[in-house]
């Protein structure tokens, strides 16, 4: 979701990737309390039409984005508490994470005028049930930063 997104400049499948207690969370603040954008979803459309006209200017147009996973590992119980706390005690909300994956991949970039291979470490965990990127929520709650830039899971 998260590459077919950024891929197709598509907020809606983009935010697929991302922890409802996390949406929820940039609605109150982002939409109703700053009042900065109309919406959820426009506030996501702005950051994947950024990161696709960024990439078209690297790349050129028609981008495309492929992505082999090389490794996966399960992640221990602690980690996936430490998600757990870190979505309760940055967006205040109360969640059930199941199960989640380190994951290593090699991600394609490719445009009409170059193309990069280059390698990233993922997080992904299922949050309430539904299967969403949890980069930068493994670690220590008190040692994490949530403020995870899309070029950081590329």
């Amino acid at each position: 979701n998260m590459f077919n997104g950024m891929e197709k400049a598509d907020a809606a499948t983009y935010m697929k990737s991302v922890p409802q207690a996390q949406l929820d969370y940039l609605e109150e603040t982002v939409v109703d309390e700053y009042e900065s954008y109309d919406s959820i979803e426009e506030y996501y459309q702005e950051i994947v039409d950024s990161t696709l006209e960024a990439m078209e200017d690297e790349y050129g147009s028609d981008i495309k984005l492929s992505y082999d996973v090389e490794r996966k590992s399960e992640l221990s119980d602690r980690q996936l508490r430490n998600i757990r706390d870190n979505i309760e005690n940055y967006y205040d909300a109360n969640v059930e994470v199941t199960k989640g994956f380190d994951v290593r991949v090699e991600v394609t970039i490719k445009g009409d005028d170059d193309e990069e291979t280059e390698f990233a470490n993922l997080i992904v965990a299922k949050v309430d049930g539904d299967w969403v990127m949890a980069t930068d929520l493994d670690s220590d709650p008190v040692e994490s930063d949530t403020d995870a830039s899309l070029d950081d899971w590329l």
